[in-house]
């Protein structure tokens, strides 16, 4: 499990405990916003990285998921904004891919709408998501979520092109 927040990482540990899959939980990753982004005991590995909604609170997504790749053994999972978000957020159209979110005009509205203490936010589309992970993973399923919040959510599975042995891309 990743996640920025400490507590959130207890949280899920007594989660998982309590529920009989303690067992399951070998790692608590500490996502920080400069390199080395987590600290992992050397030539440990992760079967599942999993992050809930936090690596859209960073910039560093691209590398963090670079990082993640080599030491990942099935797959990642994420929860991030898409592009709903910025429009519930801001009123306007999303920026495209590629834009440099942080030099749109609305950049501040969304920001303050989907972290009212934190520096930074993005959205992701699935066009976003596969040009951000570049050669290394495929985007291997992409859905939004969140019919009562108005679909502003997307939940995906990435999987490192170095394990790919036939699987689909996402259509």
């Amino acid at each position: 499990i990743a996640d920025i927040n400490a507590a959130n990482l207890d949280l899920v540990e007594r989660v998982l405990r309590v529920s009989g899959y303690g067992h399951a939980l070998r790692h608590k990753l500490l996502l920080n916003a400069s390199y080395p982004y987590f600290v992992l005991p050397e030539g440990e590995t992760v079967d599942v990285f999993y992050s809930n909604g936090v690596l859209h609170h960073t910039p560093e997504l691209p590398r963090i998921l670079q990082r993640v790749s080599p030491i990942v053994t099935e797959e990642v999972r994420l929860m991030l904004y898409n592009e709903k978000m910025w429009q519930k957020a801001t009123a306007s159209p999303a920026p495209q891919c590629g834009d440099d979110i942080t030099r749109h005009p609305r950049f501040y509205a969304f920001l303050r709408y989907c972290d009212p203490v934190g520096w930074y936010a993005d959205f992701y589309t699935l066009d976003k998501v596969s040009a951000a992970v570049g050669h290394e993973f495929t985007v291997t399923a992409y859905h939004d979520i969140g019919p009562q919040a108005g679909w502003i959510h997307s939940v995906m599975t990435l999987v490192p092109r170095r394990l790919q042995g036939g699987r689909p891309a996402c259509a």
